[in-house]
C-alpha cells in the first residue's frame, strides 16, 4: 500500500502514501486514517499504534501541547488563539507538522510582529518531527494544505499555561498573551492514554462534576461527523474479527 515497514520502527511511516494526500482524498481522510490505517496496524502488530510518535511529542513540548479524546487529538500552541483541528486518534507525523504550520502562520503573535516587521516567533527553520518548516513562506504553504483539508474544529481558548508567549509579547511590546485556565481540558494535556484522563476525572471531581466533564465532552462530539466516534475498543474488536476469520 505504499507504506514503510521496518524492524527498527515497526510503525508504517504512513506519508510515504502520498495518495492520501492527494485532493481527490480529502473527503474521506478521515476515513482512510481511523478505519482503515489503525485497524491495519492493530492487525499486522496486535497492539495499538501510539497517538504520537514520541520524537513529535518532544519537539511540540518547546512551542504547544497535545490534548487526547477518546476517539480524536488535539493540539495548542503557546500563544494562538485559533481554533485547533480535530485530528485523527492516531496523529501522522505529517498532518501534525501541518498543524503547527497552520497555528504558526495564523498565530496573532505571528500577525502582530509581522505588521511590525519585527523578527517572527517562533524562530525559523522549525523542526517538527521527520519535517522542518524551512521558513514563513514554507510554513504558509504548509498553512494551505492543512486549511484544504477542512477538517472540523474545537473551541478557541487562549493557552499560555507556562507564561512563554505572555513574556515575549511583553518583550517585544505588542499586545500581551494571556492564558484561559479550563480544568475539564487540563486533564487532556499530554497523557498517554485517554483511560488515564477518566481515571482522573472520576478522583479528582465529585460526582455531580463529573457528570458535568461527561457533558463538556459529549457537546464537542455533537458535531463531529461520524468517522470520528471510531474508539479503540472499536478498532480492536474490528482486528479481532478480522483474525478469526483468517485462522477460521
Amino acid at each position: 500500500m505504499g507504506w514503510k515497514w521496518t524492524t527498527n520502527d515497526p510503525t508504517p511511516i504512513f506519508l510515504s502514501y502520498k495518495k492520501m494526500w492527494e485532493q481527490e482524498y480529502i473527503p474521506h481522510f478521515h476515513q482512510l486514517c481511523q478505519g482503515v490505517v489503525l485497524p491495519l496496524h492493530q492487525l499486522v502488530f496486535n497492539r495499538r499504534c501510539l497517538r504520537f510518535t514520541k520524537e513529535s511529542i518532544t519537539d511540540l513540548q518547546v512551542i504547544g501541547r497535545y490534548f487526547l479524546e477518546e476517539s480524536f487529538s488535539y493540539i495548542r500552541i503557546f500563544g494562538s488563539q485559533d481554533f485547533p483541528h480535530v485530528l485523527s486518534m492516531y496523529v501522522l507525523d505529517k498532518l501534525l507538522a501541518r498543524e503547527v504550520a497552520y497555528k504558526t502562520v495564523g498565530n496573532v503573535i505571528t500577525k502582530s510582529l509581522g505588521e511590525m516587521k519585527k523578527s517572527l516567533r517562533p524562530n525559523f527553520s522549525l523542526q517538527c518531527m521527520s519535517f522542518t518548516l524551512l521558513n514563513y513562506g514554507h510554513a504558509y504553504k504548509e498553512y494551505q494544505n492543512m486549511y484544504s483539508l477542512k477538517l472540523p474544529i474545537l473551541l478557541a481558548r487562549n493557552f499560555d499555561p507556562h507564561y512563554i508567549a505572555n513574556k515575549f509579547t511583553l518583550s517585544v511590546k505588542i499586545r500581551s498573551v494571556t492564558h484561559a485556565i479550563d480544568e475539564f481540558e487540563n486533564l487532556m494535556e499530554s497523557v498517554k492514554d485517554f483511560k488515564q484522563i477518566l481515571n482522573a476525572a472520576k478522583t479528582n471531581f465529585y460526582p455531580e462534576k463529573f457528570k458535568s466533564f461527561q457533558e463538556f465532552r459529549g457537546k464537542r462530539l455533537e458535531y463531529l461527523p461520524q468517522e470520528f466516534w471510531i474508539t479503540d475498543h472499536i478498532i480492536e474488536t474490528k482486528s479481532q474479527n478480522q483474525n478469526k476469520a483468517s485462522t477460521s
